[in-house]
């Protein structure tokens, strides 16, 4: 999935960036136009997965978990996590909700250059994804994995903070790019406690 999310981030800005370039209004068209698509292609190809059995055995389940069961602390165990990754992409999403704003004031880009950054970043992020994840994972852990990928994204942060020469973009994208392995290890962390 981390993969996956890597080449839309390539794909995704260097063609949003240079349909910037014709109107401002063409990157969000053509963003609709493939929404539409997308959403009638899932219409017809993708077939539900829950079936009335699944469904009703999942409400007996829930019905019959006490808050000192097993099922009930995997619950609560769950609940702590989903916080956290909760905070952790919302922190995450402040860099990307103001990237083309920052980029513009502070080097002067153009649609093309912020593209163009932002597929970068997806490269970096795929090169992570497939070739870092995994083996930090194993090498330290999950949550050490979590916890130190959070503290080079912070970092990652810290450096655009006071950035004042363009290749100082190299290591804070590098510092996103690894910061991405907390949210693989997130995923590993939910599907083995549901």
């Amino acid at each position: 999935m981390g993969g996956a999310f890597g080449v839309g981030l390539i794909i995704g800005p260097m063609l949003g960036g240079l349909l910037g370039e014709i109107s401002a209004h063409t990157p969000f068209i053509f963003a609709a136009i493939s929404h539409s698509l997308l959403f009638i292609f899932s219409l017809l190809c993708f077939q539900e997965t829950q079936t009335t059995k699944i469904s009703t055995e999942i409400s007996a389940l829930n019905q019959d978990t006490a808050p000192h069961s097993a099922t009930g602390f995997i619950k609560k165990s769950l609940c702590f996590w989903l916080i956290a990754y909760f905070i952790i992409q919302l922190i995450g999403q402040i860099p990307a909700t103001i990237w083309v704003l920052f980029t513009q004031v502070r080097f002067a880009w153009h649609t093309t250059e912020v593209g163009l950054s932002l597929a970068f970043l997806g490269v970096l992020h795929i090169f992570f994804q497939a070739v870092l994840a995994g083996k930090l994972a194993q090498k330290w852990g999950e949550r050490n994995t979590i916890i130190i990928s959070m503290s080079i994204d912070a970092f990652g942060c810290l450096l655009l903070a006071w950035i004042s020469h363009v290749w100082v973009m190299l290591p804070a994208l590098i510092c996103f790019s690894c910061g991405g392995n907390g949210t693989t290890c997130f995923t590993r962390i939910f599907i083995k406690i549901c």
